[in-house]
């Protein structure tokens, strides 16, 4: 028989001893990616190439839920400075004052697609200041490929003709097969959308 301060002390412990118990379970689950959210950012032009690795991520970690944001790089750049999402794929370099490590996880060269004709079957390669002759189809702002281009197009002294501006990679190569303009992206996107 227990003394009330006895009944007291027994009935804490064993409610402290429960919450170790929960706290140990949630530590392994945490350790052994057995439950939780992923918080993870892809811009459009890159998921189709992601679709591979986060099956596999889904065979391997079948408890943790994967929520997807497609935004432009530079969008998810800054969800991931804010604590909206946990990890984002991006073009680099990313700005250093951004405070975000990073990790290179596959690299292509930048491409231009052209309609197939005229001069442009005989080239290999295009000088930044030939495309600013004609219309650019690019993506949006908030995409880092978008502000790669401008940045190299200003490195040149070359003020580009933006005649189309979009988040779409197939839209953007419709644009160019129907001659409105020539469109700059990574050379996946090309092998992505055959």
């Amino acid at each position: 028989m227990l003394t009330d301060t006895g009944r007291v002390v027994f009935e804490r412990g064993l409610a402290i001893l429960a919450e170790f118990r929960q706290l140990e379970a949630e530590l392994d689950d945490i350790n052994h990616l057995t439950k939780g959210v992923l918080r993870l950012g892809i811009p459009p032009m890159v998921g189709m190439m992601m679709a591979g690795p986060i099956s596999l991520f889904r065979q391997r970690y079948p408890g943790v839920e994967l929520k997807i944001s497609e935004f432009g790089g530079l969008t998810v750049q800054q969800a991931v400075t804010n604590g909206e999402l946990d990890v984002a794929m991006t073009a680099l370099p990313v700005e250093e004052e951004s405070g975000l490590a990073t990790l290179p996880l596959f690299s292509h060269p930048l491409c231009v697609l052209v309609p197939r004709s005229g001069d442009w079957l005989k080239r290999d390669s295009v000088k930044p200041e030939l495309l600013g002759e004609y219309p650019l189809l690019i993506y949006n702002e908030d995409f880092a490929l978008s502000r790669q281009l401008m940045t190299l197009f200003n490195q040149h002294s070359v003020k580009p003709r933006i005649a189309v501006r979009s988040g779409q990679w197939d839209f953007l190569a419709a644009m160019v097969q129907a001659g409105r303009g020539n469109c700059h992206s990574a050379a996946a996107d090309l092998r992505a959308s055959g």
